[in-house]
């Protein structure tokens, strides 16, 4: 006699517990891109209100960070430390 093959096919169609679902990834994959885009916004905003005395004690350049906080959230970080302190 011949297996069910719906019942098969509802066997196969199931995810395993170790393994997420691919809805379960991408909103996971969602939520990390999210909370960069706000940490990015955030980041920039303060950046926006540091003096360039500030900017230059914790290590940025001034015009560096300036152009760094014009950015949009989106955009990747570019921002680097100076080396000369």
């Amino acid at each position: 006699m011949a297996a069910n093959p719906t019942l098969e096919n509802a066997k196969l169609s199931r995810s395993s517990p170790q393994s997420p679902s691919a809805l379960a990834r991408m909103w996971q994959g969602l939520s990390a891109t999210l909370a960069r885009w706000s940490h990015a916004h955030d980041a920039r905003r303060h950046l926006e209100h540091l003096d360039d005395h500030i900017l230059r004690d914790i290590g940025f350049d001034p015009c560096d960070a300036r152009g760094e906080a014009a950015k949009r959230f989106w955009e990747p970080y570019t921002l680097r430390f100076t080396r000369d302190r």
